[in-house]
């Protein structure tokens, strides 16, 4: 399969005990990259697969984006 052609992305949703509204936060891992994208909404998440999908690039934001949030999944 060419890989220009294919994209994959596993994706963590949770929610945060204790916050008001419950609101869901996550992960968008990019497969082919490796990289991982916290988001803040299911809204957020489809919108990064979206644009990775359409042709653009995803990138690492090494701010507070990108993270390694380890026991959340």
């Amino acid at each position: 399969m060419d890989d220009s052609s294919y994209r994959s992305f596993l994706i963590r949703l949770w929610r945060e005990p204790g916050v008001a509204d419950d609101p869901w936060r996550g992960e968008v891992e990019h497969i082919q990259s490796g990289v991982v994208v916290a988001v803040f909404s299911i809204e957020e998440a489809l919108s990064l697969i979206r644009k990775t999908a359409v042709g653009d690039e995803v990138r690492a934001e090494v701010s507070d984006r990108t993270t390694s949030q380890g026991g959340n999944a």
